[in-house]
């Protein structure tokens, strides 16, 4: 084993002690952790296992990961459980052990190096038993360490290697077609395991993973609007990629089965109908989700920001950098305007002739494209 590497917290299993001795014996750190010149570089672990390997090395990395899983396998006796419980305890805790492992910058470069190589080596490990042999000890670990990420989420640090990161949790998730863990998506998308902060690491790869997750849930037949409005609720980034239209969706979104992908939009279409008919009663987390609106589109949403503004007696909107209902009937105002001809201007004007003139003063600057119809509405 490399110097900088010798101080190690308490093994975090049995199992621990023989997984590192392992990757000094299978793994052949020095040569990887060379460049093309004999200069330390980084050990990418992709370089040798998964979609993105060197198809020269690709077979050689799979050599070893398979005969270090057959010998921790030999070293609990066969025991198919044991070690699962063993590499869960390692994995989903890692801060009990992965210190030494993280990039140390007093470390001459080589060292350093090659630490984070062990460190990746034993962890890309791990993952790949727990992926393969998932169990009740497993899968109660793995729902401890998403809600320790959320939870933690925006506030904290994350150490180089500090994995299992939340993407490789939903990967585990995505990959256990169990029942058990189909109820551990459905606490998760419901935000019961803790909330992703919007400027946190785990934000987006929460909401990369969840037409995934959507998906699963509707396959096992756990997804209608009722968890689609939770899961809005607890995710507003989803909400904001889901209501936008069908070309302008992330590619995450574009590759849904038709028949989900129209459901998703009914109910994002429906979710936003009644949040903005709920913007009176002012409720902040409603207002900040329809503020989070990917798209309107159509005379409707403008309307019903009129009907606000009167009932409040308002005399001008804030911009969209402000909060609270006032901001989301902003977003309304800001409805583009219909191009299939379903909206007749002189019915919209007639429409908006219903409302005080200081009404339409307090929704024009921000209705931009109904602002030449809002003009005919005052004479």
């Amino acid at each position: 084993m490399t110097s900088g590497t010798n101080e190690r917290p308490e093994t975090p299993a049995p199992i621990f002690g023989k997984l590192r001795q392992l990757v000094d014996e299978v793994w052949q750190i020095e040569t990887f952790s060379r460049g093309p010149e004999g200069q330390p570089r980084p050990y990418p672990l992709y370089s040798l296992l998964g979609p993105l390997a060197d198809p020269k090395l690709q077979s050689q990395g799979q050599q070893w990961l398979a005969h270090t899983l057959a010998r921790l396998l030999d070293e609990v006796e066969g025991k198919v459980n044991e070690l699962s419980r063993q590499a869960a305890l390692v994995y989903f805790r890692p801060a009990d052990w992965i210190e030494p492992y993280t990039y140390d910058y007093t470390l001459p470069e080589a060292q350093r190096f090659a630490a984070a190589a062990h460190g990746e080596i034993i962890q890309t490990v791990l993952f790949e038993w727990v992926r393969m042999h998932p169990s009740i000890a497993t899968r109660a670990l793995l729902t401890e360490r998403v809600a320790t990420l959320l939870r933690g989420s925006g506030g904290r640090g994350k150490p180089d290697l500090y994995r299992p990161t939340l993407l490789d949790c939903l990967n585990l998730l995505l990959a256990d077609p169990s029942p058990e863990t189909t109820e551990i998506l459905v606490q998760l998308m419901a935000g019961e395991l803790g909330l992703a902060r919007k400027d946190s690491v785990e934000e987006p790869e929460l909401r990369k993973a969840a037409p995934a997750a959507y998906l699963r849930l509707w396959q096992a037949g756990f997804f209608d609007y009722y968890n689609f409005r939770r899961s809005m609720f607890s995710l507003p980034g989803a909400f904001h990629d889901l209501s936008r239209p069908l070309e302008k969706k992330p590619a995450f979104f574009r590759t849904l089965p038709p028949t989900f992908a129209l459901e998703l939009q009914s109910y994002a279409h429906q979710l936003t109908t009644e949040l903005a008919e709920e913007l009176p009663s002012g409720q902040a987390e409603a207002a900040a989700l329809l503020k989070g609106v990917g798209y309107l589109e159509g005379v409707t949403w403008l309307l019903l920001a009129c009907a606000y503004v009167e009932e409040k007696g308002l005399e001008s909107l804030p911009d969209m950098r402000s909060s609270g209902p006032e901001a989301a009937a902003t977003r309304l105002c800001q409805t583009h305007r219909s191009h299939n001809h379903a909206e007749d201007d002189a019915q919209t004007v007639e429409f908006l002739r219903h409302y005080k003139p200081a009404t339409l003063r307090a929704v024009f600057p921000h209705a931009r494209a109904y602002q030449d119809l809002i003009e005919q509405a005052q004479k």
